[in-house]
């Protein structure tokens, strides 16, 4: 009868103690889990080697998810991952330097790539060079191996150095017209976030008077219109000050300063 008991006894303890032994052991293979890096396969390209005068050159990103798992792949807060170093038709080289402050979002360049899939996103190059000289250029770009310890996903990115070439033709109205009005719309893209981040960082940094009505008007959407008034206030042209008059005289009240404070700068104050 005692043999009897004790061996009833161990079984209502296995009972017991079964279901939280279950627990710890999948919590342990989630924690495994979620600390394996992802494996990641990044392709480096230019979304055009060829482009005309004060356009914006953009760097393309395709990154290819191994694993079920879906992740984000960031860049960094201002960008560190990505290394870039750029030599002029001159033979002048340039390494990258640290990106302005970026206006309405806080986060950095980052990629949602799901589990087997692929992400492609967009990185403005003109973020730090300058590509108004007329010929080739040629580029040189690497990303950091691996995440941070701060970033929430884990994932070991595969990819080499690349070596790439970019050709500045002299600039070209309707070719600029065109640019301008496809980052426009991107800049309006509602499937993300981050797309239409880089196309207003690229939109802002077009360097020509053509840009001024597109500026005017992705200044309306409420993510951008800091962007857009600092390009307007860069670009000084007749067209660009009108453009800030008329902001300042919106009703809403963040455009409404932030234009004055624009007009301010350049000495206009007293047009608002």
């Amino acid at each position: 009868m005692e043999a009897s008991s004790v061996s009833e006894t161990n079984n209502e303890e296995h009972g017991r103690r079964g279901p939280f032994c279950q627990c710890l052991l999948f919590a342990a293979g989630f924690s495994e889990a979620q600390t394996t890096p992802t494996p990641v396969v990044a392709a480096i390209s230019l979304e055009k080697s060829l482009i005309t005068q004060h356009e914006p050159a953009l760097l393309e990103l395709r990154f290819e998810n191994l694993s079920e798992r879906g992740t984000v792949v960031s860049l960094g807060e201002n960008d560190e991952k990505l290394e870039l170093r750029v030599v002029d038709p001159e033979g002048h080289a340039f390494r990258k330097s640290r990106p302005e402050v970026r206006h309405g979002f806080a986060s950095p360049d980052a990629f949602s790539v799901a589990g087997g899939k692929m992400s492609v996103g967009y990185v403005p190059l003109t973020d730090w060079f300058d590509f108004e000289k007329i010929g080739t250029y040629q580029i040189e770009v690497s990303l950091s191996p691996s995440s941070l310890e701060k970033e929430r996903f884990s994932y070991d990115i595969r990819s080499s150095p690349t070596s790439l070439s970019l050709t500045v033709l002299p600039r070209d109205e309707r070719a600029l017209e065109s640019v301008c009005a496809d980052l426009l719309g991107r800049t309006q893209a509602l499937h993300s976030a981050g797309a239409a981040l880089s196309a207003a960082r690229a939109l802002s940094k077009v360097n020509d008077p053509v840009a001024v009505p597109f500026l005017a008007s992705a200044m309306k959407g409420n993510e951008f219109k800091g962007l857009m008034i600092d390009a307007l206030a860069r670009l000084k042209t007749k067209e660009a000050l009108d453009a800030l008059i008329a902001a300042s005289r919106l009703d809403d009240p963040e455009t409404k300063t932030l234009a004055r404070g624009a007009l301010a700068s350049l000495g206009e104050a007293g047009k608002k």
